[in-house]
């Protein structure tokens, strides 16, 4: 639980840091002049300061998922538990959504393919890096041995056949993702 809202600050603190910093790097300015309000009025005011603000609805959103899940599960109402994992999963991807509509993936020829390809390049990063984070909390606790699942080494091996196809998918999306923002195969090896 704890990690879930360590991950859910660093995210939040990443989303106002980049929009309080995008002003004054777009706008070649000291990085003492950041906090001007007509400068973060007016990154709030481009595409990127309107998906910083769409992200932060979406983490409004996932405060409330993960404050429920963290809860005792004797506190909780059956009624709405059954809704968390859709709602869970319809806020994670507005989440991994954000950074390709902000960014390169949401332009080019094809924007669309470009989402869907960053969307699923960044799925596949927190499947592989939160495999790896599951099996550092099991390997880097102090918890007693009955807090360990019931037999570590199928856990490894689950983990480890889900990191490489996750490696797979970063890699292949990244690549269909370099082409279709260079162009071509060719440009891909013969452009700057």
């Amino acid at each position: 639980a704890r990690l879930l809202w360590w991950s859910w600050w660093a995210v939040l603190v990443c989303t106002l840091l980049g929009v309080i910093v995008q002003g004054v790097v777009a706008s070649a300015l000291p990085l003492a002049d950041a906090y001007r309000p007509s400068l973060i009025s007016a990154v709030l005011h481009t595409r990127f300061g309107e998906v910083a603000v769409i992200r932060l609805a979406f983490l409004v959103a996932m405060a409330g998922i993960l404050r429920w899940i963290t809860k005792q599960p004797d506190s909780r109402s059956g009624q709405l538990e059954r809704w968390l994992t859709p709602a869970g999963a319809l806020v994670g991807l507005g989440l991994l959504a954000t950074p390709g509509l902000a960014g390169h993936a949401a332009t080019g020829s094809d924007p669309v393919l470009g989402l869907a390809l960053d969307v699923a390049h960044l799925s596949a990063a927190s499947a592989w890096i939160g495999g790896l984070i599951l099996l550092a909390t099991f390997l880097l606790s102090n918890a007693p041995s009955d807090a360990w699942p019931p037999d570590p080494l199928d856990l490894t091996l689950r983990v480890s056949a889900v990191a490489f196809g996750a490696v797979v998918g970063v890699v292949g999306t990244g690549v269909v993702q370099s082409i279709r923002q260079v162009g071509s195969w060719h440009a891909l090896f013969h452009t700057t």
